[in-house]
This record gives C-alpha cells, sequence and structure tokens, in this order.
C-alpha cells in the first residue's frame, strides 16, 4: 500500500513537470493547454493499463508502476512529437488554414513514424510475452502485457484524442474570446 502510494506520487508528480515543459516548450502554440491535455491523454493510457490489471488478475505491485511510468514516458513522446509538428506547420502556415485542418495535416505527416514505433514496440512486447508464457516467468507477463496494452493505447491518445482534445480547447478558447 505505501509503495502504491509513493507510485501514485510519483505519477502526479511527472505529471506537473509535464504540463509546466510543454506550457513552456510549446508556449506559441497555446502552452499550458497543450501540457494539460497530452497528461489527459496519458491519464486515459494509464487507465486502459489498470484496466488490464485488474481484468488479468495481476497484482497491483513494482510492476504495476513500471509500467505506468513506462508508458508516461513512451506515450508523451509521440504526442510531443505531433506538438512539435503542429508548431513547425503553424510557424510556416500561419493563419492561412483553419486549426482543425493544420492539426490534421500535423498528425497525417506524423502517423506512419507514430503508427510504426508503436506497433515494432508491441510486437516485440508481445514476442516477450510468447516466451514469458512458455517459460512460466509470471513476472515478465504482468509487465509486458499491460505494456503492450498501454503502448497501442498511447498511440490511439497521441494520435487521436491529444490533437483533437487540444483544437478543441484552441477553438473554444478563440470563441470566447471572440465574444467577449
Amino acid at each position: 500500500r505505501e509503495f502504491f502510494k509513493k507510485g501514485i506520487v510519483a505519477v502526479i508528480f511527472a505529471s506537473v513537470i509535464m504540463v509546466v515543459y510543454i506550457g513552456f516548450r510549446f508556449r506559441k502554440i497555446g502552452g499550458a493547454s497543450a501540457g494539460i491535455v497530452a497528461v489527459i491523454a496519458l491519464l486515459h493510457d494509464i487507465l486502459i493499463s489498470f484496466g488490464i490489471f485488474v481484468l488479468l488478475g495481476f497484482p497491483i505491485n513494482d510492476n504495476f508502476i513500471a509500467v505506468v511510468l513506462t508508458i508516461l514516458g513512451y506515450s508523451i513522446n509521440d504526442t510531443i512529437v505531433i506538438y512539435d509538428r503542429i508548431r513547425e506547420n503553424k510557424r510556416t502556415q500561419g493563419d492561412k488554414m483553419p486549426l482543425g485542418e493544420l492539426v490534421n495535416m500535423s498528425i497525417n505527416q506524423c502517423m506512419r513514424r507514430t503508427v510504426n514505433t508503436s506497433l515494432t514496440t508491441a510486437m516485440a512486447l508481445l514476442c516477450i510475452c510468447v516466451v514469458a508464457v512458455l517459460m512460466n516467468v509470471s513476472s515478465i507477463l504482468t509487465f509486458a502485457v499491460p505494456m503492450m496494452v498501454g503502448v497501442i493505447s498511447g498511440l490511439y491518445s497521441s494520435v487521436f484524442l491529444s490533437g483533437s482534445l487540444w483544437t478543441l480547447w484552441q477553438e473554444k478558447k478563440a470563441a470566447k474570446a471572440k465574444a467577449a
């Protein structure tokens, strides 16, 4: 129980640091909103991984914390690549293109890289799962299965959630500013 509490504190601390870092690094495209949306997407990934732990009856132990922290790092990397592409495209396109189209174009430019990276990692984790089952090594299995699901979930959240939620946030913010 104490270890689990410390793990949750580590996740919260990492999330705050990520929001600050992303907010600073991407201040030209909305800053803090990009960081908050990235953390929301990460929470999605963590909840999916937690669900796999619960559904498969894996113990919530140090493997769970390792999976969560690994997924945090892995998924945020994909999201940052997409945000970086949005920032670059915004610099080159200016206001010529609506925000939704700009984000869509940016995601499409990153799609091949993101999918290839995630699928390659998921396939490697699948191989690890097969070997763990054949060798009856449950400690590796309780890491590899949730990690594989987390990588796929991270692919989904980076490509489909973070960009879309950020665009929605920015459009609502622009509508409020226009109304005011």
